[in-house]
This record gives C-alpha cells, structure tokens and sequence, in this order.
C-alpha cells in the first residue's frame, strides 16, 4: 500500500487550503492505486472537528 503524508502548520490558516483541498477532491483517484492520503497538524482534535 501506498501512503501520502502531507504536513500542514495550522487549521484555519490561508498558508495551503488550496493543496488541502487538491488532496480531498483526488482522494478517490489515490484509492484506486491503492494509496492512502493522510494529512497532520499540530491542532489539536477540538481544532479538527470545527
């Protein structure tokens, strides 16, 4: 399997929505290779539910 591990600073910031959202509308092209995408920050999980 393969893994896409991509790194961003902060929630709610205008540094990288446009890649973030890049990564989200492809997502179902990366399953069909057998590829996982994953995306982490130093937010806490508060952060990520909103």
């Amino acid at each position: 399997k393969y893994v896409v591990l991509f790194f961003y600073p902060l929630d709610f910031t205008f540094v990288c929505p446009t890649e973030i959202i890049a990564f989200s509308d492809a997502v179902e092209e990366f399953k069909k290779i057998n590829c996982e995408v994953i995306g982490a920050s130093v937010d806490s999980h508060f952060c990520h539910l909103a």
